[in-house]
């Protein structure tokens, strides 16, 4: 098996070091992938846009939906080729 795809991994310089994804268990996943040894996390700074008092904007559920189940695993260029595989094998288990 082949590298995984990675979107940006064809750009020039790399900022970052995890790889965002969703699940519906986000704790029990990241408990599961720190259990193997990855660094997997949920904090993040993304939130969703309340609408500005007096607007007749909704509240957006879906978008605060798909961040509380938005989860960071560990994936940078030091990785081996066996880590990321036993990375993506951990992903199943542990949804």
């Amino acid at each position: 098996m082949g590298q995984p795809f990675v979107p940006g991994a064809g750009a020039c310089r790399h900022t970052w070091w995890d790889f965002p994804m969703c699940s519906s268990e986000a704790a029990a996943m990241i408990a599961t992938l720190r259990s193997c040894g990855f660094d997997a996390t949920q904090g993040s700074q993304l939130q969703p846009v309340e609408p500005q008092t007096g607007s007749e904007e909704q509240y957006p559920a879906e978008a605060a939906s798909f961040v509380s189940k938005m989860i960071f695993l560990p994936l940078y260029s030091e990785l081996s080729d066996a880590a990321v595989e036993r990375l993506i094998n951990t992903i199943p288990t542990a949804q």
